[in-house]
């Protein structure tokens, strides 16, 4: 069933899913691998786990989204003053580093379409835990760990990997961890997420992308925003089950049921 409160309809990322699923079952019986294995050593085979994972992840990353900036009622949304946008952009043209997080405004968000309604500037909205569709949740679950396992896709392999283009191997990477940090800062998502796992993918993350950084100066910056970003998460909180309220396609709702996402540490990543 489609969700009315997502964008993305749950049947064709399901549909998709199925077909990269059906993909992988059919690759030679030397070329196949389970989940929960460690990352390979063989260049080619960490390739090909990163391209599966890497689609599996653009398949459900809209859900992540939707997710963690639920659709509000028309008009319900609290706005900033008519120029506010203009002292945020005056405050961040003044920054000296493009990644001293600490520095932006509180109020440094926009509505998640990205659009700004004309004349105003948005406040950021809060995630409702727990009110969302069921399929959506599912969906979240199935992004965040090909994010995971896309990330570590390279860490059985010895010296610089090669690939056709290693920028966009490791951006992509940031771009996992980015959305990672966001599910993990997400009362809802967190349980999904395991911090140890979070910390070891951000930690040999960073020095993967300083190793490269004498060759790309946009990856030294994205190991900064890392470095920095990394600082203001607390990997020791505890996981929490929520007990979501769940509504259902028609708009219907049940609560109590505990959550049946608890994360486990990836023990065979290190």
């Amino acid at each position: 069933k489609d969700s009315k409160h997502a964008g993305w309809s749950t049947e064709s990322a399901a549909e998709l899913d199925w077909q990269l699923g059906r993909w992988k079952n059919v690759l030679p019986q030397q070329l196949r691998w389970e989940d929960d294995e460690p990352p390979p050593s063989d260049i080619n085979a960490a390739r090909l786990r990163a391209k599966y994972y890497g689609a599996r992840y653009i398949i459900h990353r809209p859900f992540v989204h939707h997710a963690l900036h639920p659709l509000v009622p028309h008009g319900t949304y609290p706005v900033l003053p008519e120029d506010g946008s203009a002292q945020l952009a005056g405050r961040l043209s003044n920054q000296s580093s493009p990644t001293n997080l600490a520095a932006l405004p509180a109020n440094a968000a926009f509505e998640p379409t990205g659009r700004r309604k004309s004349g105003m500037a948005m406040a950021p909205l809060e995630p409702v835990a727990g009110v969302v569709d069921k399929s959506v949740i599912d969906a979240c679950k199935s992004c965040i760990g090909a994010a995971i396992q896309s990330t570590k896709a390279f860490h059985g392999v010895r010296g610089r990997p090669i690939v056709t283009n290693i920028f966009g191997t490791a951006h992509a990477q940031f771009g996992n961890l980015l959305v990672l940090q966001a599910a993990y800062r997400s009362q809802l998502l967190r349980p999904i997420v395991h911090p140890d796992d979070l910390k070891y993918l951000m930690e040999e993350t960073i020095q993967f992308f300083k190793h490269l950084s004498p060759i790309s100066p946009t990856l030294r910056i994205d190991a900064a925003i890392l470095e920095s970003s990394m600082k203001t998460l607390d990997f020791n909180q505890a996981l929490v089950n929520p007990s979501p309220v769940i509504y259902n396609s028609f708009g219907e709702h049940s609560s109590g049921a505990p959550s049946p996402f608890v994360s486990a540490p990836l023990s065979n990543s290190r």
